[in-house]
This record gives C-alpha cells, structure tokens and sequence, in this order.
C-alpha cells in the first residue's frame, strides 16, 4: 500500500514537471528507502536524495491526507502517542525493525512462538497434482469457451 502511493506521488510530481505521468522503478526503490527513514526518524542513508524528494514527500502525504488514511509508520506513531504507559511498557515494534521488515530485510522467524504471524502467502506449499490436474482443467476450459 505504501509503496503503490508512493509510486502514485511520484508519477503525478513528474507530470507536473515533465508532463508524463511515469516513474522509473529505481527512482520509486530510492524515494521508498529515504521516506521509510525519514518517517522513522533513522539518520538517512549514504545514497543522494531525488532531486524531487521534497515535492514528492509532500505530494504523498497529501495523497493520504485526501484519501483519508494512514500509512504505517502513522499507526506506529499514533500508537506510541495514545497508548497508556503503564499498561504495556514494552513497544510491539522498534524503528528500525519496521523499518527492516518494510524494506524487505528482515527474516521473519516462523512457528508458533513467532512474535509476527505468518500469512497464508508466504508460506510455502507443494501443490498436489490432483489440483495442477484440476486448475488445468479449468484454464483449458475456459480457453476453449474464448475459441
């Protein structure tokens, strides 16, 4: 989710000052990088800022602002500033381990003592052939109805 607005903020930023509503992914990856540090409040990476950064950073926030929702890092900080510290003194989740998990470099540890629970897509299942058997059915089907 994120990410896609991000990608949205930058294409209308660049049809502003180019005139084409597109954005090179690299440029997306390195805008991504910097607003998740930014936000966290981490010190910024070695790596430039795009030229653009600060009209895209504002073009997103308004993005969330219009659409009336938060991103993640806005949940963790309302979080940090509305829960009451006697009641959880321990933080579910530090900066820089949302940051990790955000940017894709983080192993997530599974099992059932695993502090984040695991989705149904990133676990790994072998297929049985009785359903590549079945799917296949389906899609040959299906492409003979389009024939």
């Amino acid at each position: 989710g994120m990410l896609l607005v991000l990608q949205v903020a930058m294409a209308e930023v660049n049809k502003q000052l180019n005139g084409e509503f597109r954005v090179a992914l690299s440029d997306v990856l390195m805008a991504w990088k910097h607003l998740l540090l930014d936000k966290l409040h981490l010190p910024p990476p070695s790596s430039a800022r795009l030229e653009n950064y600060d009209l895209i950073l504002e073009a997103y926030e308004s993005f969330l602002q219009r659409s009336n929702t938060l991103d993640l890092i806005d949940v963790l900080s309302m979080y940090k500033q509305l829960k009451v510290v006697d009641s959880d003194p321990e933080e579910p989740v530090g900066s820089i381990q949302l940051f990790e998990v955000l940017s894709g470099n983080m192993e997530v540890p599974e099992g059932p003592n695993s502090p984040v629970p695991s989705t149904p897509s990133s676990r790994s299942r072998p297929c049985s052939s009785q359903v590549k058997t079945a799917v296949r059915r389906v899609f040959c089907s299906y492409l003979s109805l389009l024939v």
